[in-house]
């Protein structure tokens, strides 16, 4: 039975009222089943997530329709959320005790549902990944050998010296390697955990003196102990530095550094990778 006393009704479209609403107690249950078109179901969430008490109801009603279904996929595999049941179109989640998600930040390589990324896009990168260390580097070679036989001013080097392939390494290290790079380029160090589809710049341009050089990398946080950790390194031209430098830029405005794929290298050189693993604590 319906309590009028109890009852507020807010009429309107949600895209304006939910922004200026106030909610001052915790929800039990929040039940979308506004507007369906995109991007309405994931603005009502938006604007619902954060307030939803622990061990309370988000239920999504007609997850048949793609934009919904999207959001309804999105929740099975976030951590705030665990499925309850599924009643013909409509599905039953339970809030569980994880924390909030920020909704100021960014961190979108923290959410499950992002985690893997769609394969059509970095093919190419999955693949090589995939390759043992001495296919990769034979593929390398004979690569630069083609090119070498086109053109002989297009063919540079770049190795990485230590840390060993499949050495163990603490949170921190000191790569270094050798490099000849083409007139304008700049070489960069990148990280990631080898289960992982991004990569993080390590700093800034490497200076490169007498065809040397290092540049400290990090591996990770605390969690990431004793996993295994992917090393590349490679040139760019200008345009891919800028693309570098926008990332350490946007990064510093967000506070959330995000992986993101590797520039085009500057032709005649290529990506140099290595594998190491992480110290377990």
């Amino acid at each position: 039975m319906l309590r009028k006393e109890n009852t507020e009704f807010v009429e309107g479209p949600t895209q304006r009222t939910l922004p200026g609403r106030a909610f001052e107690r915790p929800l039990q249950a929040v039940l979308i089943d506004g507007p369906h078109a995109f991007p309405f179901p994931q603005l009502e969430y938006y604007y619902l997530y954060p307030h939803i008490a622990s061990d309370g109801l988000l239920i999504l009603d007609d997850i048949h329709i793609r934009t919904i279904n999207q959001l309804y996929r999105f929740l099975c595999a976030d951590k705030m959320f665990e499925l309850i049941e599924v009643v013909e179109r409509t599905a039953f989640f339970r809030r569980t005790t994880a924390p909030v998600f920020d909704p100021f930040g960014d961190g979108w390589w923290l959410q499950s549902y992002n985690r893997k990324r769609l394969s059509r896009y970095i093919w190419r990168e999955i693949l090589m990944s995939s390759m043992p260390q001495q296919v990769r580097a034979l593929l390398r070679k004979s690569r630069a050998a083609v090119r070498s036989g086109l053109s002989p001013r297009e063919r540079y080097l770049i190795q990485i010296d230590l840390p060993p392939q499949n050495s163990v390494v603490d949170e921190t290290a000191i790569v270094q390697g050798r490099a000849d790079l083409p007139s304008g380029a700049c070489l960069w160090l990148f990280a990631r955990r080898a289960d992982s589809s991004g990569w993080w710049p390590q700093g800034r341009c490497v200076t490169v003196s007498d065809n040397r050089w290092q540049q400290a990398c990090k591996f990770g946080e605390v969690s990431d102990a004793g996993y295994a950790f992917d090393i590349a390194a490679m040139t760019t031209d200008e345009r891919g530095q800028r693309r570098i430098l926008r990332w350490f830029d946007e990064g510093a405005r967000s506070v959330t550094w995000g992986p993101i794929d590797l520039p085009k290298p500057v032709a005649g050189s290529g990506v140099v990778t290595t594998r190491v693993f992480r110290r377990a604590d």
